[in-house]
């Protein structure tokens, strides 16, 4: 079974070309593409990395336990026991293999959405392994035992990775991030909301009585210039009358008093000498 270890050095290379032309590709764009080849190379790449760690850490503790590794160990569901040594070292193995594993997903796959799909495609397909391998339903409760937390461990832990690689590498820089307030209890954030809505309030109804303080300014501005400019107002009218009607009768008198000495002259004019004795 080492030669598993050889097929996941290749497989995974492979990968690797694949995203980084992917990544060249599609680095400026959202457009999410699909390629059913690169699914199933994905999905045989990750079955066959996950039955390598699987032998590696089967080994591992079975040289630390000086036990004997078997074949047996990864496909025979009865191997899966909680009674002997073997069988606990099989059984924890495989969840072990799942932590593990989880780090393989986040590599391969990049995008946690994908997790819970391709988790339950390895293990339907590694239920179909050991079913064909035994001949019959597995029916050990450790198989299924391991089998459940593996699933669970590898997806949490590779959905997790993957949304923290994702948040770091589309990052804001530090111009653009704004600090966050701490929350504080609900009646301090209560009290500071009434408190902006009042001191918003004031503000409007200052600025409301500047603008018309403004507006009233600039009317009497107005007033005080058609005033200045206004020629024929109440007052002037009034002593333009009077001083009209005063030359006016200046101007009459100067008119009865030159008639009155016409009217004088032209008599003593048409008098004569006997008539003037005889007045006299």
């Amino acid at each position: 079974m080492w030669y598993l270890f050889f097929v996941f050095g290749a497989f995974y290379l492979f990968l690797i070309i694949l995203n980084l032309r992917k990544e060249k590709k599609s680095r400026h764009s959202f457009i999410l593409e699909i390629s059913p080849i690169r699914v199933i190379f994905e999905i045989i790449f990750l079955q066959f990395a996950f039955y390598a760690e699987l032998v590696f850490v089967i080994a591992a503790f079975n040289l630390f336990n000086s036990e004997i590794f078997f074949f047996s160990q990864l496909f025979d569901a009865e191997e899966y026991q909680f009674r002997t040594a073997r069988g606990l070292i099989t059984t924890f193995s495989l969840v072990a293999t799942g932590i593990f594993h989880s780090f393989t997903f986040t590599t391969v796959l990049h995008f946690s959405w994908k997790m819970d799909d391709f988790g339950l495609t390895w293990f339907f397909i590694h239920f179909i392994i050991v079913s064909a391998r035994t001949g019959e339903f597995p029916q050990t409760g450790a198989w299924w035992f391991s089998c459940l937390i593996s699933i669970v461990i590898m997806i949490l832990l590779s959905e997790q990775m993957s949304l923290t690689f994702n948040s770091m590498s589309y990052s804001l820089p530090e111009s653009q991030v704004k600090p966050v307030k701490k929350p504080s209890s609900n009646k301090n954030n209560s009290n500071e909301i009434k408190n902006e809505i009042k001191n918003e309030i004031k503000n409007e109804n200052k600025n409301e009585i500047k603008n018309e303080n403004n507006s009233n300014e600039n009317k009497n501005e107005i007033e005080l210039k058609t005033e200045d400019n206004d020629f024929f107002d109440d007052d002037s009218f009034q002593e333009f009358d009077l001083n009209f009607e005063e030359k006016n009768n200046q101007i009459e008198k100067k008119d009865n008093s030159l008639n009155f000495r016409d009217f004088v002259e032209i008599n003593l004019d048409k008098t004569t000498p006997s008539d003037q004795n005889k007045n006299f």
